[in-house]
């Protein structure tokens, strides 16, 4: 029985991934009724590894790569 009603609060944790070209990576939430949300879109560290979680009430956002 399908019921219908209003999501809140999103939170998604650890999120990893590995990937040769990592800034090619396009990440997605997709919801049962088709609407799709981008998570990540190409991240700004290319070092081909993700860890990493999202939470839609988080005032941070990446925005350039940590220097050494």
């Amino acid at each position: 029985m399908a019921q219908a009603g209003t999501i809140s609060d999103v939170n998604i944790t650890n999120v990893k991934a590995t990937h040769n070209a990592l800034g090619d990576v396009v990440l997605r939430l997709k919801g049962p009724d088709g609407t799709s949300v981008v998570l990540l879109d190409t991240p700004p560290c290319n070092g081909g590894t993700l860890n990493n979680g999202f939470d839609d009430q988080s005032p941070f956002t990446v925005t350039n790569c940590p220097t050494a």
